[in-house]
């Protein structure tokens, strides 16, 4: 794609600068700027400033930690160093999906213990880390915003409303595999809907960086990742709570209070959900009524199938009935506070 032509550039561009710089001060580990370089430089210009930010503070704190344990146990000791080399790697490869701050600061501890047992002074090598890393962050992040910088706050505006049309329609499809029974309902794009929604959410994380995470700008969007994946899970809350054989069969007494019932919940969120959607492409706000209006719906809702069907089903049915009704007002809840973190909601 032309995205993935536009990163490799900003690659390329990056990496031969990074050689040039270390050629020219000459650095003693110039393999050492390149590759942080190609660890700090994505493809999105906040996710850049996000990996950026983890590397040069791992490093830091890394450097500092291990220089400090050498001089502490002292170069005749350093063998000890050996005991400490296997937790380390596994703290890596536990922390680098998760943490990649924490994770940094144990991969700079391991290589300033390599250092230390082949013989290497470790002040010199602790200097020489924090030194490439700070010239490959600064490279890199001069080359994000230099060229053609990627923002993702775009992408996740263009995204958010078709993911929350999705969303409606997830919602009635689970009310409807609920009502149905799964044995007897064809269950769409599940898997498809679930990567849209963490993909999004990261798209959120990396904005929270374009716009300093520590402002206001930046906490709202890092909540709105929040939401989206809450907003998420109560669909597959609501997936768990379906079994392969219907809620009520459909000569049931019941059968047609709790389709009727269902319908108008389905309904409900998904009306709300398209409001959102179109609040989004459109700016035409959502009215805070909206919500109340729905909320007193849903409560209605829920009294009629606790009253009208509860004392037809078995207390494993009952469970999972008000389960369902929790988890509308929880969903109901989580879009009113996504509507308010992206200023969609118009005051009453």
């Amino acid at each position: 794609s032309a995205q993935q032509w536009l990163h490799a550039l900003r690659f390329s561009i990056a990496a031969t600068l990074a050689a040039a710089v270390g050629e020219a001060i000459d650095l003693h580990h110039l393999l050492w700027i390149m590759m942080t370089v190609g660890f700090v430089l994505q493809a999105r210009l906040g996710d850049s400033l996000r990996r950026s930010s983890h590397r040069l503070l791992g490093t830091l704190a890394g450097a500092l930690l291990g220089w400090g344990i050498a001089e502490l146990i002292g170069p005749e000791n350093y063998l000890w160093l050996l005991i400490a080399v296997p937790p380390i790697l596994l703290a890596i490869f536990v922390l680098a999906p998760t943490n990649y701050a924490f994770a940094v600061v144990f991969i700079t501890l391991f290589v300033l213990f390599t250092y230390a047992l082949i013989g290497q002074p470790v002040a010199e090598a602790a200097l020489d880390r924090a030194l490439d890393t700070a010239i490959a962050v600064i490279i890199g992040i001069s080359v994000s915003f230099a060229i053609m910088p990627r923002r993702a706050m775009g992408e996740v505006r263009s995204a958010v409303p078709n993911h929350l049309r999705r969303l409606g329609g997830r919602f009635r499809v689970e009310l409807t595999a609920m009502r149905l029974g799964r044995a007897e309902f064809a269950e769409p794009d599940h898997l498809a809907f679930a990567d849209q929604a963490q993909q999004i959410a990261a798209g959120l994380s990396a904005a929270q960086w374009e716009a300093v995470p520590w402002r206001e700008s930046g906490r709202q969007r890092r909540a709105c990742a929040g939401l989206l994946v809450a907003l998420y899970w109560r669909n597959s809350v609501l997936r768990g709570l379906g079994r392969t054989d219907p809620f009520l069969a459909p000569d049931e007494p019941g059968a047609a209070v709790l389709e009727r019932n269902l319908d108008e919940l389905g309904e409900t969120v998904d009306d709300l959900c398209a409001s959102l959607a179109v609040a989004l492409e459109t700016d035409l706000l959502v009215d805070a009524a909206d919500f109340d209006v729905a909320t007193a719906r849903i409560e209605a809702i829920g009294g009629h199938l606790m009253e009208d069907l509860a004392p037809l089903l078995d207390a494993a049915h009952q469970g999972r009935l008000a389960a369902l009704i929790a988890e509308s007002f929880a969903i109901l809840k989580d879009l009113r506070l996504l509507g308010d973190r992206l200023h969609l909601v118009k005051s009453a």
